[in-house]
């Protein structure tokens, strides 16, 4: 996974709520009034709280008490959920071939997609995935529509993840236009969209983007990439007032967080087209004592060295 990206939990069944407030677990056809309800509708919060080994074991336990195979399959499935977000892949992978012993359905295909790319065949994850929007289109217009959306997040990042940007965009844009997807989920859809559209250097698109990604916490855990790629947006857009602001919220108070000295360096040419030079020179002579990438090294000191010479410490322009 990319230093772009964040893992994230994921919902396996669509819970649709009648008017007794009783939810019905529509996607995997579990009833209500499945044996133990309560202890279902416990072992399912216990999950979405992030308590997944105990949510593993409440669902372990009601499998022996399911009625018939489509209960069953659906509690082996969020076994297999469980143990995936425990990163017990085989595990996950065991229990899942168990649940489509007793038939598929769009989530255990979609659970298949994700445990290859556990398993370290990114490849083989988007021909999957790929094969699943084409195959499951109609779910966009159903009760499950959040099932289709997942799917096609998932293979959005992943072909974020594999830096085929271009790629991309179509399954993040669909996943977008369904509508369904709660707060944080659109956020996310919006931020790797942005960089979809930052390689592309389709700069006003990404700006756009990366502005409706950002997340009302400061503690979420991509609001100081957002913040960052926003920055650079409103440079290469023209607007330094703006890079320069967004850019100083970006900075993470520890310097030895790698983003820490890209910050810098964004600001430094902020500073150097503002005609900031004194500015310019700290950021640049700040920044090149944290960084490691070559490449980023050499365009330090590149814009260093210019900045020199408009100072008039140097007359020798970088070549």
């Amino acid at each position: 996974m990319s230093d772009l990206c964040e893992p994230w939990s994921f919902r396996l069944v669509h819970s649709v709520w009648l008017r007794n407030q009783v939810p019905v677990l529509s996607e995997f056809g579990l009833k209500v009034g499945i044996v133990k309800e309560e202890r279902f509708r416990n072992a399912w919060v216990l999950r979405d709280s992030g308590k997944d080994a105990e949510a593993l074991r409440e669902f372990e336990a009601l499998s022996g008490l399911a009625s018939d195979d489509s209960e069953r399959r659906a509690l082996l499935l969020q076994q297999a959920n469980c143990l995936w977000r425990l990163n017990r892949t085989k595990g996950a992978r065991d229990r899942l071939s168990e649940a489509e012993a007793l038939g598929t359905n769009p989530s255990a295909e979609l659970m298949d997609a994700r445990l290859c790319i556990a398993e370290g065949n990114p490849d083989e994850a988007v021909r999957r995935l790929l094969l699943f929007s084409r195959g499951y289109a109609e779910l966009k217009h159903s009760p499950e529509a959040d099932t289709y959306v997942d799917a096609q997040e998932e293979l959005g990042r992943l072909l974020v993840d594999l830096r085929r940007y271009a790629q991309a965009v179509e399954p993040l844009r669909d996943a977008l236009s369904v509508g369904v997807a709660e707060e944080k989920q659109r956020r996310r859809l919006c931020f790797y969209l942005g960089i979809c559209y930052f390689n592309a250097e389709r700069w006003h698109e990404a700006e756009e983007q990366f502005t409706e990604s950002l997340p009302a916490d400061h503690q979420d855990a991509w609001w100081g990439q957002a913040q960052y790629y926003l920055g650079i947006c409103h440079y290469e857009n023209g607007n330094l007032g703006a890079a320069e602001q967004t850019l100083v919220k970006s900075l993470p108070p520890d310097r030895q967080d790698p983003l820490w000295s890209k910050t810098q360096y964004q600001l430094g040419r902020v500073y150097f087209k503002q005609g900031a030079y004194v500015k310019a020179q700290k950021a640049f002579e700040l920044c090149r004592f944290f960084v490691d990438d070559v490449e980023l090294q050499t365009n330090i000191s590149r814009w260093l060295a210019e900045t020199r010479v408009r100072l008039g410490q140097s007359s020798e322009r970088p070549s």
